[in-house]
């Protein structure tokens, strides 16, 4: 299996299209389609989260363990995390990391 194929096994949204097809339907999964494409993309292109300090920030924040067992892989959690932080965050360490996992659970594995 090459590791494109096992990259896309690893996404929810995002399955190698070209175009979104969230787009207009659904803002949150159009959202997370792209933040996928974004960390599939990056590793086609030998980018690791190490790279961009993804990993680190997120391990940083005590976010190694969380979910672990899920099956989504830690460098995607990462990815994941540094969008949130992003977006949403800089509201304190404890407050930055609670609400990124309500936001994991809620919006990206629709718990």
């Amino acid at each position: 299996m090459s590791a494109n194929n096992t990259l896309l096994k690893s996404c929810r949204y995002y399955k190698g299209e070209s175009s979104n097809p969230y787009e207009g339907k659904d803002h949150n999964k159009a959202m997370l389609w792209s933040y996928e494409q974004m960390w599939v993309r990056d590793a086609e292109r030998g980018l690791s989260p190490a790279d961009s300090g993804t990993l680190e920030d997120y391990e940083a924040y005590g976010l190694k363990s969380f979910n672990a067992d899920d099956g989504v892989p830690i460098s995607l959690k990462a990815f994941l995390f540094n969008r949130f932080m992003h977006w949403q965050g800089g509201n304190g360490m404890e407050a930055d990391r609670e609400g990124f996992k309500r936001f994991y659970r809620r919006f990206y594995m629709g718990k």
